[in-house]
């Protein structure tokens, strides 16, 4: 969690609520690496790395220094489209909705959200469930909700966001990657429970999963340049929300 918390300052925007940069400098870089050379060593991501390891994907991880630059890659390799990410993930970061206004973006991660509540600059407005959520509001593992945010100087509009609660950011990490290696190619796809999303607006997936008599919603959604895989999305929304509300951020 310290490694972790101590990577959000490198995502803090400019003045204009933007990142003029799309590298790193050496002591951020540094830091990312620290972070990395934490996360790669604990049980859950041993087990993440051992399992895609195994998978029929053509980025499959060839050993550890390979799995940790794969780390790298999709979540923290920066591009001119949009954040990384890891920025959007587990940040936070300004985006737009359908009409073109500013809204918050990304921000599934609980620690950060409970530091920006600390902080002043994040308000839960309560919370938000469209169907069965008599049976969602008793998972006290996930929160579902409307939320403000206060980034680059704006006050951002959340209309529905979501997070897992104690989740690790080493858990994030592996089922993120792990998702996103699933999702390679159509039949590797198929062959692991996903189904395209068809509501994206460029490529993307869906599973649902089952966990202890809770329904959720996974959703991977890729952003290419010239091809090129440059950043993911990974939102686990309760199957029992409108999970189209995700669609804001993508």
């Amino acid at each position: 969690f310290l490694a972790a918390s101590r990577l959000f300052d490198i995502f803090e925007p400019s003045g204009d609520g933007a990142h003029a940069r799309e590298s790193y400098s050496k002591s951020e870089l540094a830091a990312i690496d620290r972070f990395l050379e934490a996360v790669v060593r604990t049980p859950v991501m041993v087990r993440a790395r051992e399992y895609c390891e195994a998978l029929a994907s053509p980025e499959a991880p060839q050993g550890k220094s390979s799995w940790k630059d794969l780390i790298f890659k999709i979540w923290f390799l920066r591009g001119s489209e949009g954040p990384c990410a890891f920025e959007h993930v587990f940040v936070g970061n300004l985006a737009e909705d359908i009409r073109g206004q500013s809204i918050a973006g990304g921000l599934h991660c609980w620690l950060k959200f409970y530091l920006e509540e600390v902080r002043g600059t994040a308000n839960y407005l309560g919370h938000f469930y469209t169907r069965n959520s008599g049976d969602a509001i008793l998972d006290s593992r996930f929160v579902s909700g409307k939320f403000s945010w206060t980034h680059g100087g704006q006050r951002l509009l959340k209309e529905q966001g979501g997070f897992f609660v104690g989740v690790s950011p080493e858990w994030q990490l592996a089922v993120g990657t792990v998702s996103y290696l699933e999702t390679q190619t159509e039949e590797l796809a198929a062959s692991c429970g996903w189904r395209p999303w068809l509501e994206a607006r460029t490529s993307g997936y869906v599973k649902d999963v089952a966990h202890e008599g809770y329904q959720y919603r996974s959703l991977v959604v890729f952003r290419r340049i010239f091809l090129l895989f440059v950043s993911l999305i990974l939102v686990l929304e309760k199957s029992c929300f409108f999970w189209l509300g995700c669609c804001e951020h993508l």
